[in-house]
């Protein structure tokens, strides 16, 4: 999805449910199209979904204004029933749930609840 389009991304935040869940993109943050490669100096939200793949939020970790956007939509995400986890070193996805909005992260990995049952 590109700038010029709409605004707004809709996800399912549980895995297998036919919910689902909508974030408006504030106007400082990219959406990234597919095969786009992450601007030097951005950070990364990857919003997972076993339905749609994935979407990617950018945003300059030098822009006050963006990083002030990524962290509203780091809130909002959590909010709707996402989890974030982390990236680490090298991009490989670490199993640190991240509890607040780190400006400095290179990536986070939004993913869905996976509900278990018992009985």
């Amino acid at each position: 999805m590109s700038t010029t389009e709409a605004r707004t991304l809709k996800f399912n935040p549980i895995r297998g449910s036919k919910l689902e869940k909508t974030l408006e993109v504030p106007p400082e943050i990219q959406i990234l199209d597919d095969g786009q490669d992450v601007p030097e100096h951005h950070g990364c939200f990857r919003i997972l979904n076993t339905e749609s793949g994935d979407d990617r939020l950018v945003w300059d970790r030098r822009s006050l204004a963006e990083i002030n956007a990524a962290k509203k939509s780091f809130r909002e995400l959590i909010k709707q029933g996402m989890t974030p986890y982390r990236v680490g070193t090298g991009g490989k996805a670490t199993s640190e749930v991240m509890d607040e909005f780190d400006p400095t992260a290179e990536e986070v990995i939004f993913m869905e609840t996976a509900l278990v049952m018992g009985g």
